[in-house]
C-alpha cells in the first residue's frame, strides 16, 4: 500500500492520535495531527510513523535481582526509568512486592517484538539456567 493523496481524505477536522504506550518517551507524538506540516511534508501515515519509532527507539530485555534473591525478567526501551519505577513498586505487580535491588544483565534487541520474545524465553527457563546464563554474559574477555 502507498500513501492515499491528501485530496482523497473526506476528513473535515484533523485527525488526532494517541501513541502507544511504549511511546511515552516520545510525548511531542502525542499532540501530532495529520495536518503537522513535517508529517504532510514526509507523506507519513500512521503505520508508517509506528513502524518508525520503533525501529529507532532501542529495546532492551533484562533481569532484576530483588532482595529476596528472587530474579524477575522484563522488557524495556529506558532500562534506567524502568528500574526506578521497579524500585518505587510502580513498575509491575511482581516487583511491588519484590523490591528490585541490582540489575543483573541487560540484552539490546532490535524491536519491541524482539524483545519481547526474548523475554518469554528467559522467563521459561529454570532460576538456575538464568543464574549460569548472566554469570556467562558478565565474565570479561
Amino acid at each position: 500500500g502507498g500513501v492515499v493523496p491528501r485530496q482523497s481524505h473526506k476528513l473535515q477536522a484533523p485527525v488526532q492520535f494517541g501513541v502507544a504506550q511504549h511511546f511515552d518517551s516520545l510525548r511531542s507524538l502525542s499532540a501530532c495531527s495529520w495536518q503537522a506540516p513535517w508529517a504532510r511534508r514526509m507523506e507519513l501515515s500512521l503505520p508508517k510513523l509506528i513502524h518508525f519509532f520503533s525501529v529507532i527507539i532501542m529495546w532492551f530485555v533484562y533481569i532484576l535481582e530483588c532482595e529476596d534473591k528472587s530474579l524477575y525478567t522484563g522488557y524495556t526501551n529506558d532500562l534506567e526509568r524502568r528500574f526506578k519505577r521497579h524500585s518505587m513498586g510502580t513498575g509491575g505487580k511482581y516487583t511491588s512486592s519484590h523490591k528490585p535491588i541490582k540489575l543483573l544483565f541487560s540484552e539490546k534487541c532490535n524491536s519491541r517484538s524482539e524483545a519481547l520474545k526474548r523475554e518469554r524465553q528467559i522467563k521459561g527457563w529454570p532460576r538456575e539456567k538464568k543464574i549460569k546464563f548472566i554469570q556467562s554474559r558478565n565474565k570479561p574477555g
